[in-house]
């Protein structure tokens, strides 16, 4: 026998009673509404500022993008046009990072936005579908982020890596002189 009570989780038996039709209804607890209710403006602020976000750094990107197309990137020193044209490659490649970071962040703020609607839409009419509907949007918002939280751990060590390699080699190279 399971030490957790079952007549409050969606899909037991004490959920068989239809309410629309032939789709039980979600069994949650007032406070478990309560806290959901409480939840979702957080949840909408979050994802309205995951938009905000995104739109300022594709800003960024394309202001960085066009500065660098117009050539407005000044090369340090008197290198001449070869300097000039590398500080625009750099300031380009600056731009496409940020560019990429931008559409990176949408897909967080849609799932998001989604959590919060189906929050809302659960309150309206409490439904076991509603309440997986819910519960998805949210494990997909988590997933997405672990993943990029993993993907972004590893880009970490391999620019420490390579920095620890590049200030080697200066010493080795500085050695040399």
């Amino acid at each position: 026998m399971s030490e957790y009570p079952t007549d409050h989780v969606p899909g037991t038996n004490a959920d068989s009673a239809a309410t629309d039709g032939g789709t039980p209804a979600a069994s949650l607890t007032p406070l478990a509404q309560q806290y959901l209710d409480q939840t979702r403006p957080w949840v909408r602020f979050m994802s309205v500022m995951t938009f905000v976000s995104a739109g300022l750094m594709a800003l960024v990107g394309i202001g960085t993008l066009l500065v660098a197309v117009l050539g407005g990137v000044p090369a340090t020193g008197d290198e001449g046009p070869k300097a000039r044209a590398f500080a625009a490659g750099v300031a380009a490649g600056q731009a496409f990072v940020f560019v990429l970071l931008a559409f990176v962040y949408v897909a967080p703020g849609l799932y998001l936005a989604r959590y919060a609607t189906a929050i809302k839409r659960l309150k309206a009419n409490a439904t076991a579908g509603g309440l997986e509907d819910a519960l998805k949007h949210q494990k997909s918002f988590w997933r997405f982020v672990g993943i990029l939280s993993v993907i972004g751990l590893a880009v970490a060590a391999v620019v420490i890596v390579l920095g620890i390699l590049a200030g080697v080699i200066a010493a080795m190279m500085a050695g040399r002189s």
